[in-house]
């Protein structure tokens, strides 16, 4: 019998079914304590205060206050982890990616008309690497102490750049693109976002940093200083023409959009002048991709386990590319200047 106490949960959400969907979702899994619920922003403040949670899920459209405000309000005062609950309908998606920039670490789909075991497993996922203990400001998941590593790239001729994220990554690639001065080399980005909510990201993105971040396109030719995002549910690859390829995934494939597959495409097309940058995010994906790119001859790059919201990704990255650079956020953005020459 486990001895491990269940994380306790707070379920933000002004309708009623919704509450009562997550509660049984999430006891059905087993593991969690639902400490309260409320139905508007200044409740939901009083009960988190009150309770002190592991972490909150959050609805963002609410009578009284939003999810918007009522994450800003949470994350100034207290550090506790909030996963977006949003309807990936239109009216709701650009209130979740903004809710993200807010401080919220994830987005997940609103159940409408039932709650899968399938949905309920991965809302589990996310709320238990959110509410893992907090060892720095904004490191949501504990990190084994990585070796302090250079971020200075000894490659000055790169070709094409991929970036991959996942929980926590919109945050972090803002910041680390608003420093970005590099104008001269394409980047390809892997953000994993719950389906629908990929378009709103990649405006919201580009908004963020002043530049534009569109979604790829299929047989597109990638031009220096392009900055472009994976379509929800397909592959983007890029090919040995500097084109984009966009491919659906295969019966098997459970992670869609993959960064392994973005970094390996990278790898392939541009060997030694390839460069591939692993950040914040749960799981393993892209490590198997940056180590293709590091046995290509091309540069590699880690966010620091312990600078990440969830560590679960630049450990596994940093772990199968020791030779990687690993650094906060601030230095990799002066890693991806670096690479282009300047």
């Amino acid at each position: 019998m486990s001895t491990t106490k269940p994380l306790r949960i707070v379920i933000v959400d002004d309708s009623s079914f919704v509450r009562q969907l997550l509660r049984r979702g999430l006891e059905a899994v087993g593991g969690f304590e639902i400490v309260a619920e409320a139905s508007d922003g200044i409740a939901a403040e009083a009960v988190i205060t009150q309770h002190r949670p592991d972490a909150v899920t959050m609805d963002v459209l609410m009578p009284m206050r939003g999810g918007l405000e009522t994450i800003r309000a949470i994350v100034a005062v207290q550090r506790i982890p909030i996963v977006v609950v949003a309807d990936p309908g239109a009216s709701q998606r650009a209130f979740a990616v903004e809710a993200l920039a807010a401080g919220a670490v994830d987005v997940f789909a609103k159940p409408k008309n039932g709650f899968t075991e399938e949905a309920a497993r991965e809302l589990a996922i996310l709320l238990r690497a959110a509410a893992r203990p907090r060892n720095t400001p904004g490191a949501f998941a504990a990190a084994t102490p990585t070796p302090p590593r250079s971020t200075r790239i000894t490659h000055r001729n790169v070709a094409c750049i991929g970036i991959v994220a996942s929980t926590g990554g919109p945050r972090t690639l803002a910041a680390l693109l608003e420093a970005v001065k590099m104008r001269n080399v394409p980047i390809a980005i892997v953000q994993h976002t719950t389906s629908g909510f990929g378009p709103a990201f990649a405006d919201w993105l580009g908004r963020t940093i002043g530049r534009p971040t569109p979604m790829a396109v299929d047989g597109y030719a990638l031009r220096p200083g392009d900055i472009i995002v994976a379509p929800d549910d397909f592959h983007l690859e890029i090919t040995s023409a500097g084109t984009v390829a966009l491919l659906p995934p295969t019966v098997k494939e459970r992670m869609c959009p993959s960064g392994d597959r973005l970094l390996r495409s990278i790898a392939l097309s541009y060997g030694a002048r390839s460069a591939g940058l692993v950040l914040t995010g749960l799981g393993a994906d892209g490590a198997e991709g940056l180590r293709t790119i590091a046995e290509a001859g091309g540069a590699t790059a880690v966010q620091a386990p312990e600078t990440a919201i969830v560590a679960g990704m630049p450990n596994a990255a940093a772990s199968r590319v020791p030779h990687a650079s690993v650094g906060p956020v601030a230095e990799l953005s002066a890693w991806i200047d670096q690479s282009s020459g300047r």
